[in-house]
């Protein structure tokens, strides 16, 4: 009998990261409601005696505003906000609720990953070494981590001139800056698991969401 794996992919994991990172770092967080009329609230998740790790979640019509220690978003994509970012699996969906992000920026929830330049490098190399002799990629492989893979970018930038600079053998990585070089922003992440565990834990408390899986209790419990 064949067992299926569980191996998580990359991106996976760094989404099981950040919502251990959540629960680790609100594990006795309280929730207080200061304001519910509608859809207009203003709810409040804190450890009680400090506003570390705290954040606040206010809705007002086709608008959510998200604001504490890990930033600060503001979303829009339908009247109700918690019907949009409610989660009847208690999962988060970062690429979509990244694309109704109002603000801070069209890419606030973005950043560069050195990972994802690595990635990208390595995936053209692979597609260039396809073409050619053992010998040619040899020395392939060998050029592109002298040139490429031998430190770290220090940013975007920095990543895009390295490719853009890249030559060997009349080989050259064709518009650098078409590659996605950038991943969700750890905050963000964090701040999605806090949407969908605020949301699920005010339902709860309203009586509108049995049996939300993930959603932790009236008291903060998971």
């Amino acid at each position: 009998m064949q067992t299926q794996s569980t191996t998580l992919s990359p991106y996976q994991a760094t989404i099981a990261k950040a919502r251990e990172r959540f629960d680790s770092d609100t594990a006795d967080h309280e929730m207080t409601v200061i304001h519910d009329d509608g859809i207009y609230r203003h709810l409040r998740f804190q450890k009680p005696g400090t506003y570390t790790y705290g954040y606040d979640i206010v809705t007002w019509p086709g608008f959510l505003a998200y604001t504490g220690d890990m930033g600060e978003f503001m979303f829009s994509r339908l009247p109700d906000m918690f019907a949009f970012f409610a989660s009847e699996t208690g999962s988060i969906n970062p690429d979509y609720w990244g694309e109704k992000l109002k603000g801070p920026g069209r890419d606030g929830h973005l950043t560069f990953s050195v990972a994802a330049y690595r990635a990208c490098v390595n995936e053209w190399y692979d597609q260039q070494a396809e073409e050619l002799s053992a010998d040619d990629a040899r020395a392939l492989r060998q050029a592109v981590d002298d040139a490429l893979l031998g430190g770290d970018p220090f940013d975007e930038r920095e990543a895009v001139e390295w490719m853009r600079d890249f030559k060997h053998a009349g080989m050259t990585i064709y518009d650098p800056w078409d590659y996605n070089l950038r991943e969700h922003d750890g905050r963000f992440l964090w701040c999605c698991w806090a949407l969908v565990r605020g949301i699920a834990q005010y339902r709860k408390r309203e009586g509108d969401s049995e049996g939300i899986p993930g959603a932790p209790d009236a008291s903060g419990a998971t």
